[in-house]
């Protein structure tokens, strides 16, 4: 294509190259996002977070990462590699308060956005079982997870707080069948330790019929004396085929945590941003449907200022 060059054009093509307009010009804030899993509702929700802080906000770049551990991110945040991460209540406030194995100082840059979905215990048994309570898991087939795990721990937690120990059941630890061994009743119960649903007692759940146990909110002070950060949650009615009413477990919140030295109008915008797209959320996971914006402020940190100002606004937060 020819170009005709007059004095119009000359202006013309003057003004295309230096009179841009403020939006062609602006520069995005890169902001980096670290979420610790990967294939499952940590996955899932980050993404879908990232995808609307950057549909919502034309001045930010958010990239999603993925880290390699829970530990490993608040040490990247500490050192300013990263600005947002998804985190358990625990890890969070034991890194703020004392740091991790790799870093062991206090994780004082780290600061709270809010409170976001939980993760939930959730003791699975087949139907033909007969069991309807933990008591009755006492003398039978139990897996509670791989050793060591937080699986693991949370099982040992809430067996003590019943009076069981695995002198009282026959453990196992991380069965990768358990679906077959459901069927052929070798396995009389597992224990899981995830956003809902887990997609593992999902699949199961739609071959046989599964029952998702009660854990009591009379045993809830003995599980919070080994573990402050375990709570009383539901797991929704429908979360599972045949599962008619809620169910009444334990859980912990996962946080949406920051730097300290990120921009108050950034973070005020990310918590924001954050809460408006719980139906987004919620579409790309049903887990999201457990973010609510009044327990958002009931994190195990403190409160970046941004945050702060956007629950104040929201008469949440005095």
């Amino acid at each position: 294509m020819r170009w005709r060059l007059g004095a119009g054009a000359v202006i013309s093509a003057a003004c295309a190259v230096g009179c841009s307009t403020p939006e062609a010009t602006a520069v995005r804030t890169p902001i980096v996002l670290s979420i610790p899993f990967t294939g499952n509702a940590w996955e899932t929700i980050g993404r879908a977070l990232g995808d609307e802080y950057n549909r919502r906000f034309p001045h930010l770049a958010v990239n999603v990462v993925t880290a390699e551990s829970l530990e490993s991110q608040v040490d990247a945040m500490e050192g300013g590699k990263v600005d947002l991460a998804l985190e358990d209540a625990e890890t969070a406030y034991l890194a703020f308060t004392r740091g991790t194995a790799a870093n062991a100082s206090a994780h004082e840059r780290l600061r709270a956005v809010g409170v976001t979905f939980s993760i939930a215990v959730q003791v699975a048994v087949p139907d033909a079982s007969g069991i309807t309570s933990i008591e009755q898991l006492k003398g039978r087939r139990v897996d509670v997870g791989a050793r060591g795990g937080s699986v693991e721990r949370a099982a040992h937690i809430i067996l003590e707080s019943y009076g069981l120990t695995y002198r009282n059941i026959e453990p196992t630890f991380g069965t990768s069948d358990t679906l077959a061994r459901f069927k052929d009743r070798t396995l009389d119960a597992r224990f899981f330790y995830s956003a809902f649903k887990h997609p593992t007692i999902d699949g199961i759940s739609r071959e046989v019929d599964v029952r998702v146990l009660p854990i009591d909110r009379r045993v809830l002070g003995a599980i919070q004396e080994q573990h402050h950060f375990l709570k009383s949650t539901l797991i929704p009615a429908g979360t599972y085929p045949k599962q008619p009413s809620a169910v009444q477990t334990v859980g912990m919140d996962v946080l949406l945590l920051c730097r300290k030295d990120l921009p108050d109008a950034v973070v005020y915008d990310l918590t924001r941003g954050l809460f408006d797209a719980v139906p987004a959320l919620e579409r790309a996971h049903e887990a999201a449907r457990a973010i609510d914006v009044e327990r958002g402020p009931t994190a195990s940190i403190p409160l970046h200022p941004g945050a702060a100002r956007y629950y104040r606004e929201r008469e949440i937060l005095q």
